[in-house]
């Protein structure tokens, strides 16, 4: 208390991180929820999601675990997790559009161009 009122500078000092401050549902994804799977994307999508850009079909080279749609998911590229998003389609469904262009997509299971949109993805390597 003396080291305050003789105007001594103490306490704790709060710096803006470089980052930007996620949502709430980013905040979910990458801390809270519990990921279903695991999607290793080719070096095309590694270099589209770096850039932030959402995951498509075309990108995925294989697939991990038993996931629906809705659930979270890891990104890993060359066996290093690189991120974690909310997935379009579930594992199922995915196993069988992985490597197609997103005009490739069969008619009953197409619901979205996307396999993860940019606004569901948290990207942790930069």
């Amino acid at each position: 208390m003396k080291k305050v009122l003789s105007g001594q500078k103490c306490g704790t000092q709060f710096v803006l991180s470089k980052h930007r401050n996620l949502s709430k549902r980013e905040s979910w994804v990458k801390y809270i929820s519990k990921p279903k799977g695991v999607l290793y994307v080719n070096d095309g999508a590694y270099t589209a999601l770096l850039g932030r850009k959402s995951l498509l079909p075309v990108g995925i080279l294989n697939i991990e675990g038993s996931f629906e749609e809705g659930d979270v998911v890891l990104i890993a590229h060359e066996n290093e997790i690189i991120g974690r998003g909310i997935v379009n389609y579930s594992s199922k469904d995915l196993d069988k559009i992985k490597g197609l262009k997103s005009s490739e997509i069969p008619e009953d299971i197409y619901t979205y161009d996307e396999v993860i949109h940019a606004d569901n993805l948290i990207i942790e390597k930069r």
